[in-house]
């Protein structure tokens, strides 16, 4: 029994016993708050969990229409048992939304063009400027939603409050007997006169609030109304925008002469295709331009420029 006790012995194998890991555990948290200047928070604020001294790998979310701006409590590592990192945002600028008011029949700008700015995103309401001496017409544009990226504009259009009503015609007047004209209805009296018997052609017209009823010949030229002085004519015919005679009346330079728009500040004036034709675009005053030719229509001098369009003498200046 003895002997087999020893065998037994000698065939055991030693145990050896692992020595016990030390488990290490999370000791530190980290708060990161995403806010706006206001303290406002624009996202739920995360929770970051680690050990002291353990390096972070921390990415911050992505904001749409925000820019970071400033950073608070940052670290690279765990470095206390709690911490904070603040992130504060702006919001980004939007587009600029531009007011313009114009003159619905001239398209003067009737005040300097206002501007609006906001972030994007937010809300905004806009409201038509009240302007003495016109009532608004008709708008173009958005009054009302949310700022964007893109810029925008809204027109408010207006119209002479004392202006009842304005038509587009194609009349023909006879002269009867002396008229004066005028730049504008009930404006500056212009240097312009007509032959007796001769034939014009109207472009618009508009009845003033006392029923008063005024005419436009071409550009800024307009007579009143009246029966005493003037008849209706339907004869086309006896009217001619460049007549045979005028046209050899056009004398054209050798050299060009330069001028230019001789107008009202900051406002634009008509030009047209023939004298008392057509509107054929508009020139800013004090714009630099080039006059080829002379023509006198009906006792009216025009001017040919380079650009082949006609302008009343009155609204040049020679250098």
């Amino acid at each position: 029994m003895e002997a087999t006790s020893k065998e037994e012995v000698v065939r055991q194998k030693p145990i050896r016993i692992a020595p016990q890991n030390n488990i290490t555990r999370q000791n530190a948290l980290l708060l990161v708050v995403y806010q706006d200047q206001q303290n406002n928070l624009l996202f739920p604020s995360q929770i970051i969990s680690g050990t002291l001294g353990e390096k972070l790998r921390l990415q911050f979310k992505k904001l749409p229409d925000y820019n970071l701006v400033r950073i608070k409590g940052f670290t690279s590592y765990f470095a206390s048992h709690y911490s904070i990192i603040t992130l504060t945002y702006s919001k980004k600028d939007a587009g600029l939304i531009w007011i313009i008011c114009r003159d619905i029949d001239t398209n003067f700008f009737l005040v300097e063009p206002q501007v609006i700015k906001g972030k994007v995103s937010e809300p905004f309401q806009i409201f038509s400027p009240s302007l003495t001496n016109y009532n608004l017409f008709r708008v173009s544009g958005k009054l009302r939603g949310n700022f964007s990226y893109n810029q925008s504009f809204v027109t408010f259009y207006y119209r002479q409050s004392k202006w009842k009503n304005v038509e587009k015609t194609e009349l023909y007047l006879k002269m009867l007997a002396p008229v004066a004209s005028y730049e504008e209805p009930q404006g500056k009296k212009l240097d312009i006169s007509f032959a007796l018997n001769t034939v014009w052609r109207t472009f618009s017209s508009i009845t003033m609030d006392n029923d008063d009823l005024w005419y436009c010949l071409g550009g800024a030229i307009w007579i009143k109304f009246d029966s005493k002085k003037m008849a209706y004519s339907n004869k086309r015919e006896t009217f001619s925008l460049l007549s045979s005679n005028t046209k050899k009346q056009i004398r054209r330079f050798k050299k060009s002469r330069e001028a230019s728009i001789d107008f009202i500040p900051n406002k634009e004036v008509a030009v047209y295709d023939l004298p008392f034709g057509h509107k054929n675009g508009l020139l800013k005053d004090r714009t630099k331009v080039s006059v080829t030719a002379r023509t006198l229509n009906d006792d009216v001098i025009w001017f040919e420029l380079a650009q082949g369009v006609w302008i009343p003498r009155q609204y040049l200046k020679f250098n």
